[in-house]
């Protein structure tokens, strides 16, 4: 049938988007109920903030938070701009990546 693959294709990209936004999303949640995970956060914070560089999770934070954890609307906001921070991250990485390995290569 004629447009049958787009809409298998449509499928496909549907799973791994919606993959995107909430499998991190799962993880810092699922992570924030492990109390060793959070004491190790915490260590962290503490010696990158006695150094003067806080190092804090923008998802941990913003879960802490009772006023958007009560709000469906606000949460879905967070989740959504969590799955964009962490694209962007997973580009940026690539191409630093790139550009300090290329050199490598060819010398």
């Amino acid at each position: 049938m004629p447009g049958a693959t787009f809409k298998v294709k449509a499928a496909q990209w549907r799973d791994a988007h919606m993959q995107l936004l909430n499998v991190p999303f799962n993880m810092v949640k699922e992570h924030m109920v492990n109390t060793s995970w959070i004491h190790m956060i915490d260590l962290l914070n503490s010696r990158h903030e006695a150094r003067g560089k806080a190092r804090l999770s923008f998802l941990k934070e913003l879960l802490e938070d009772p006023d958007v954890c009560s709000d469906p609307e606000k949460l879905d906001i967070v989740k959504w701009s969590a799955a964009s921070l962490y694209a962007g991250a997973s580009d940026t990485v690539a191409v630093l990546e790139t550009a300090l390995v290329s050199p490598l290569n060819y010398s």
